[in-house]
């Protein structure tokens, strides 16, 4: 649950106040995560470490954090899901509410 709860705080700082310049028109984002990526939110990078067959492990400023697949999270106004993972790549969305 801590990492989880890290996960969250990292994704409502890093700039899910910034739907627009992500390139989302409406209030939703949807990310394809692959092992070796990178996700900027907001200007703030998460480096993808690690998918596997249920989870995404994220790096961010020497924080390793993991999000689990099937846990929705309601956070400061934020809503995050961990899709389907599927041949080392991962479907998240992320919903300002």
């Amino acid at each position: 649950m801590v990492c989880l709860f890290a996960v969250v705080a990292a994704f409502s700082v890093t700039g899910c106040d910034h739907l627009v310049d992500l390139g989302c028109a409406d209030r939703a984002c949807h990310f394809n995560l692959v092992s070796g990526g990178k996700v900027d939110l907001g200007g703030q990078e998460l480096a993808v470490q690690k998918v596997d067959n249920n989870s995404v492990t994220f790096l961010s400023n020497g924080l390793s954090v993991s999000l689990f697949q099937g846990v929705d999270l309601d956070f400061l106004g934020y809503h995050l899901h961990l899709g389907e993972i599927r041949g080392g790549e991962a479907s998240l969305d992320v919903t300002r509410k």
